[in-house]
């Protein structure tokens, strides 16, 4: 879900609300939303990455936040998964000149301007993870978003160009570019 926290890190961004959203081509921050937990709340804050061949989550009730270190935050680690040879993330927006359209990135960082294919500054519409094991498992997940994603009203509405190039533009029926089943089905 969007979630933004003041970032006081930068003489660029010093008091100014960001997104606590990151996303790399190997590596995500998000915030998900789920049932109230007494004493911690609704979300959740994740860091998602690759580790010494292990899949690694980072998790916290409390805002972990990209733009600083991830050693310097107070999370939990949790290894989901051992003998991972690669970990994949591709960030959708839907096309808005062509709803059929899916333009598929390779790292979503947003941006404060926004008129057709650059990112808004908001989260992607969908998700995809992909993980390649060392006896040659690939396991896929293809996850749409909640909230004001790519495709919310704040998209639709702003205005002006960023400059930000897609990384692909599949069809809106294709998976990202060597992404193969979803739902976490082995290929």
């Amino acid at each position: 879900v969007p979630f933004t926290w003041q970032d006081t890190t930068s003489t660029l961004t010093e008091g100014k609300d960001s997104l606590v959203f990151s996303g790399k081509y190997d590596e995500l921050w998000l915030t998900a939303m789920g049932p109230a937990v007494p004493g911690k709340g609704a979300f959740t804050f994740a860091r998602i990455f690759l580790e010494n061949s292990e899949l690694v989550i980072d998790s916290s009730p409390f805002p972990l936040l990209p733009w600083e270190e991830p050693e310097s935050q107070n999370s939990t680690r949790e290894v989901i998964a051992g003998d991972v040879t690669s970990l994949e993330f591709r960030y959708a927006l839907i096309d808005p000149d062509d709803s059929d359209n899916i333009i598929w990135y390779q790292n979503w960082e947003g941006s404060t301007e926004y008129t057709g294919t650059e990112q808004p500054e908001t989260i992607p519409a969908a998700i995809s993870m992909q993980c390649v094991f060392a006896d040659g498992t690939e396991l896929s997940w293809l996850r749409r978003t909640a909230g004001f994603s790519a495709t919310g009203q704040f998209a639709a509405s702003a205005n002006s160009s960023s400059g930000t190039q897609p990384a692909a533009a599949p069809s809106a029926n294709a998976s990202p570019s060597g992404f193969r089943g979803g739902r976490g089905q082995r290929q």
